[in-house]
């Protein structure tokens, strides 16, 4: 069995949310905490967005919904307030409680948050709502603990600050760091050519932060927003929507994978890496933030398509020549034994293993309620799918 020596964070997300790290036998769900969407004006809900894991163990995440936010714009039926930023922690008595650490929707607040959050050295969370702010078009935030259990909210950059939303509008994908303290991201709409969404750079600076529009998208390759991923060299990578190919069942382009590479004097390059149906049972639409082993591989879903038409597991491989070659790592079937419409991306653990959930499939109902699987590499190639009892 390979290592496919992936960086540590994914090791230490991997770990924390599946048990892996000290895994023997089957695996066992525990409820952490169930989510309130009652009449309280402190309860929360729609907790959409992925989760972040501290040095102590403690959780982060964001609900769309919830909380005690005022602003009318989000404060509907639907909605019932604006959501906040939340950490469930281990409780000295055994268990596991709840703190709202911020409210949105307070002012110029955004609102409307999907995208998961991310922890700098300092324990400081950073995140994006799609909506809300100076604009209402959406903010860029930072949360720095106060001494005494208190959060700071401070908004690094207000979306459509520029005219014609030429510096992007609706951010909703998670953002990533840089070696330098750069923040990556994507916004859905926006940028100079089409509105089709922009892949933006913040940098910090004295007093603020400085956007920059690294590429805007077309309606070949629009924007999924699904969030983006770096290489050590400085390279993004992520998947859209759109593309060039119209075989199979896809109208309008069954998703890609691009990469975006710095050069010297601030410009970025944009290269479509891998075309998704390019061939018969190829998977199509792709919704997830990629991840990259220190090979340089890249790892990922596909929400439809493959050999039984559920949705599949891919691996990016790069060779001589700028080629990218795409292999299969697994094909879900529309049965209850296997998963089906895998949405979400993958983790890997120490020993190349790969976990991720589907939407549907398992032993539940017709159609069942999903699945948490593991994608084990073998020694011949191969990959064997195991869904833990």
């Amino acid at each position: 069995m390979r290592s496919a020596n992936f960086p540590l964070s994914l090791l230490l997300v991997a770990a924390s949310i599946f048990g892996i790290a000290t895994r023997v036998g089957a695996q066992t769900e525990r409820v952490l905490h169930s989510f309130d969407s009652s009449s309280n004006p402190q309860s929360v809900y729609y907790p959409s967005a992925g989760l972040v894991v501290d040095k102590a163990g403690n959780l982060y995440g964001a609900t769309q919904a919830g909380g005690n936010g005022s602003s009318p714009l989000c404060n509907t039926d639907y909605l019932n307030a604006c959501g906040v930023v939340y950490e469930v922690a281990p409780k000295a008595g055994g268990g596991w409680g709840e703190k709202v650490l911020h409210n949105f929707g307070n002012g110029q607040d955004g609102y409307f948050t999907q995208s998961g959050l991310i922890l700098d050295a300092e324990g400081d969370l950073y995140g994006t709502t799609m909506y809300g702010g100076k604009n209402g078009c959406g903010i860029a935030f930072e949360l720095m603990p106060q001494t005494g259990g208190s959060w700071r909210e401070k908004v690094l950059y207000n979306f459509c600050s520029v005219a014609n939303e030429a510096d992007g509008q609706y951010p909703d994908s998670p953002l990533i760091f840089d070696a330098s303290g750069n923040l990556y991201g994507e916004t859905l709409y926006g940028g100079t050519t089409e509105l089709a969404g922009t892949v933006f750079e913040l940098s910090p600076k004295a007093g603020g932060w400085t956007e920059k529009v690294l590429y805007a998208f077309s309606g070949n390759g629009v924007a999924g927003g699904y969030g983006l991923t770096l290489d050590n060299a400085g390279n993004l990578y992520g998947v859209g929507s759109g593309g060039i190919s119209n075989n199979g069942p896809c109208n309008f382009g069954c998703g890609l994978v691009f990469k975006l590479s710095p050069h010297s004097g601030g410009s970025w390059t944009y290269e479509v890496l891998y075309e998704f149906y390019s061939y018969p049972d190829d998977g199509y639409s792709p919704y997830s933030q990629l991840i990259i082993d220190q090979s340089g591989n890249l790892y990922g879903t596909t929400f439809y398509g493959g050999l039984n038409g559920g949705g599949t597991a891919f691996e990016l491989s790069p060779s001589s020549g700028g080629v990218w070659t795409e292999k299969l790592l697994h094909s879900f079937a529309f049965n209850n034994v296997d998963g089906f419409l895998p949405e979400a991306g993958l983790v890997a653990d120490s020993a190349g293993n790969l976990f991720g959930t589907t939407e549907a499939g398992g032993a539940y109902s017709n159609y069942g309620y999903g699945t948490a699987f593991e994608l084990v590499p073998q020694t011949n190639g191969s990959w064997t799918e195991r869904i833990p009892a």
